[in-house]
């Protein structure tokens, strides 16, 4: 680690010290000045600069720090601050975190719930071990079990000894502890942990959280903002679905793969019939509110390890890895069925059915150029709009 980075790590705990209440305002800015005064170069440790700080500035704090759990911590805050450096998925980020926690709290069983924003409702989205979460028979505003409460009230709290009351929906769950996720002055989530001993969480475990899931709680909301903004950039604005750049991008991921380990793989395409006249007959609402209903549809028929993408005006592509082309065709046949039937749920006035066209391709061990791919699946289309549309054709390639 760079000697400079020291500034930064103290810099870190201070202000979440100054969060909790362990400094107050005086005390915290005497800490600042202090602290840009020590050298940022040498070549002392990072063990040595943090005690030496530490043991200076110790008199400023209302609560005394024990120096060598501190370094613990603040090493603990200062990798969990810089994940956000890392290019991960969601999942890979929440264990990454949930490992720096285990390092200075070694729990058996952790859940982040986060809040859902289409309804409010809060909902595990990462679990270490199995899912931790107590009274679930209850309900509250925003949904069910003590997840929901903790957001709403934003009170951690620690429960050492459930000794199997039932409170608790696993029973290896004996220590408990819960702390809201909030940033900015929002609680949108809840942190919960488990240990099957009772008593094995104590109140020095519960203040040392305390601190750290204020650190958490901000790197968090910050991977899931930024990530947000890379959601709409890849997300089609209108039915929810995967746009064209990012279908793209899966199909380059897929084709790869399927060069490097000789996997198999299908797509399907397809193309809503006779669109245009939907939207001239009944207006663009209804011819929107058909494009959301077959998305709705496709996205509702696959498994989750497969793709699906609004690729253009009224079209649609399915990326199926490990899929063989008879399962693609039996997939694309029940989608056809489906999308006939539609016109019914969506409009009265609709009395005549929705129907689209589907083509179908499979790359084996060696497949060419993602464009190679597109054009085949695209003739296997063309094909079954040439044959009198509402139909399935296939294209069997390499």
């Amino acid at each position: 680690m760079k000697d400079d980075s020291v500034q930064v790590i103290i810099h870190s705990l201070f202000e979440n010290m100054k969060g909790v209440g362990i400094l107050d305002e005086p005390a915290y800015e005497s800490l600042v000045k202090t602290l840009r005064r020590v050298p940022s170069k040498g070549n002392r440790t990072r063990e040595t600069r943090i005690e030496q700080v530490l043991v200076k500035l110790n008199k400023h704090f209302t609560k005394p720090i024990p120096i060598a759990k501190s370094d613990n911590e603040v090493g603990v805050l200062y990798r969990i601050s810089k994940l956000l450096e890392k290019e991960q998925n969601r999942k890979d980020f929440l264990e990454d975190l949930l490992k720096e926690v285990h390092t200075v709290v070694p729990f058996e069983s952790a859940t982040i719930f986060i809040e859902n924003e289409k309804d409010g409702g809060v909902e595990p989205v990462y679990t270490w071990g199995e899912t931790v979460d107590l009274i679930q028979e209850f309900k509250f505003g925003n949904g069910a079990g003590f997840s929901s409460w903790l957001t709403l009230s934003g009170r951690p709290i620690l429960l050492s000894e459930l000794h199997g009351s039932g409170m608790q929906e696993s029973r290896s769950v004996r220590s408990f502890m819960a702390f809201p996720l909030a940033s900015r002055g929002h609680s949108y989530g809840a942190f919960h942990l488990g240990h099957s001993k009772v008593g094995f969480f104590t109140s020095e475990h519960f203040e040392m959280l305390k601190l750290i899931v204020r650190q958490l709680s901000s790197t968090i909301e910050r991977y899931l903002h930024f990530h947000r903004f890379i959601d709409l950039s890849y997300t089609d604005e209108l039915t929810g679905l995967n746009n064209r750049r990012y279908i793209q991008q899966k199909l380059d991921e897929e084709l790869a793969r399927s060069r490097r380990y000789g996997r198999i793989f299908s797509l399907i395409m397809a193309d809503i019939d006779h669109f245009k006249s939907y939207n001239d007959r009944f207006g663009h609402p209804t011819g929107d509110l058909v494009l959301k209903e077959i998305s709705d549809l496709l996205l509702t028929s696959v498994r989750r390890s497969d793709t699906v993408g609004r690729f253009g005006g009224e079209e649609f592509l399915i990326i199926l890895p490990e899929t063989p082309l008879t399962h693609a065709k039996l997939l694309a046949s029940r989608l056809r069925r489906g999308i006939s039937l539609l016109h019914r749920r969506i409009d009265s006035k609709l009395n005549t059915p929705v129907t689209a066209s589907f083509g179908v391709s499979s790359w084996g061990s060696n497949p060419k150029t993602s464009c190679n791919i597109l054009e085949t699946v695209d003739q296997a289309l063309y094909k079954a709009k040439s044959n009198g549309r509402n139909r399935v054709e296939y294209c069997k390639t390499g």
